[in-house]
């Protein structure tokens, strides 16, 4: 029953924009569409530093901070070891950009990995993220 209503609503939103079902359906991919950054961190200060300041300047609805992960890297011909901390950053695909150029200059690693994913969310979290940094 609610998955009805849920399309209905959806139908209408569509119908009220004079979009056909194919358009309609890419309209609500586009809109629960999300981009994850995913970055690691030598240490749970440095990672808490950039989440704020991601969350502070409106680049970032949600972040997530994953501690104890251990790490084996490829670092000046020779293979390394580290214990570090994943961030998870929550953000719109028109932020993604800038939030992965802010986070780029927080990092305090000179050559930092951030990789952008793309993500489908479900459709209250999508809105909450989009209506958050809006």
């Amino acid at each position: 029953m609610r998955a009805a209503g849920h399309m209905s609503r959806g139908f209408f939103v569509c119908a009220a924009q004079g979009l056909a079902a194919r358009q309609c359906r890419r309209y609500h991919a586009a809109m629960n569409a999300l981009s994850l950054l995913y970055s690691p961190f030598p240490d749970a200060e440095s990672t808490t530093r950039a989440a704020q300041a991601l969350l502070e300047q409106k680049l970032a609805a949600c972040c997530n901070l994953l501690p104890g992960t251990q790490s084996l890297y490829w670092w000046e011909g020779r293979i390394a070891q580290a214990s570090e901390v994943i961030l998870i950053v929550k953000t719109p695909p028109a932020l993604a950009a800038q939030a992965a150029d802010a986070l780029a200059q927080l990092h305090p690693y000179g050559c930092p990995a951030i990789l952008q994913l793309s993500a489908a969310a479900n459709a209250a979290f999508a809105q909450h993220v989009h209506t958050t940094l809006s």
